[in-house]
């Protein structure tokens, strides 16, 4: 019953149109705007000469890295709001009364509104990552599928962890605002400190940009989604303890 409103909540808001908006425009854009960085550069400034255009040159690896630093910066700080948002218990008094009087713990409460939310979250990152893999095969007829494909997958995956540790910090602080901003603030630190060799071997930040899977290297980030995993584990048991005269 829950599961079929909050469905319904979904199709009928345009948060979803939002979440679809963003992510298959970043899908489409960003590998246009990276193979093109030369040429848009040379026409904003037709003074620099071709040597210094080609200082960057364009590959698969920096087309894909353009879309993941896309998703990062920008669209994880909405994805998270607009999860956290439709998690969180609206401050109208009618509804919450329905859902406080209807719900006893996490279970009924939370897990419906968060297992939806990550569903359509999910198929939005898919359809933004496959867009992406068609737009950069466009330009390079040699894309491996298969590992661009594990690469979204992976990519998946980090979104989700970070997602879920958001939404936990939403609840805590009731705020989905506040939680977006602290994740996005986790964000610019992670990438900061990220050439700590240790730290960048665990941090599952590091799944929002797996690019290294283009040339087959799985194994670096095995360990991240074992530290994924465990965030996450943590972050549903927090919500899970909390005492539902805090929600």
């Amino acid at each position: 019953m829950l599961y079929l409103i909050e469905i319904k909540r979904w199709l009928r808001s345009n948060k979803m149109l939002v979440l679809l908006l963003v992510f298959l425009s970043t899908g489409i854009v960003s590998p246009v705007l990276a193979y093109h960085a030369n040429d848009i550069l040379g026409w904003l400034s037709p003074s620099m000469s071709k040597s210094s255009l080609l200082i960057n040159k364009v590959t698969i690896e920096s087309v894909f890295e353009s879309y993941f630093k896309n998703v990062t910066q920008m669209l994880l700080f909405i994805a998270v709001f607009i999860v956290s948002s439709m998690v969180l218990v609206s401050k109208n008094k009618a509804i919450r009364l329905f859902y406080l009087t209807r719900n006893n713990s996490f279970i009924t409460l939370y897990f419906p509104k968060l297992l939806v939310s990550l569903l359509f979250l999910t198929i939005m990152v898919w359809l933004g990552g496959l867009f992406s893999i068609y737009m950069t095969w466009i330009y390079y007829s040699n894309l491996n599928f298969k590992n661009a494909i594990y690469m979204i997958l992976f990519e998946t995956m980090g979104v989700l962890f970070v997602t879920i540790l958001g939404t936990c910090l939403a609840i805590l602080l009731d705020s989905a605002f506040v939680a977006s901003a602290l994740i996005e603030l986790l964000i610019i630190i992670t990438t900061v400190i990220n050439n700590i060799d240790w730290f960048k071997k665990w941090s599952f930040t590091g799944l929002l940009s797996p690019i290294k899977i283009l040339q087959n290297n799985f194994s670096s980030y095995w360990l991240m989604i074992y530290t994924g995993l465990i965030v996450t584990f943590i972050s549903i048991f927090i919500i899970a303890i909390r005492p539902k005269n805090k929600i």
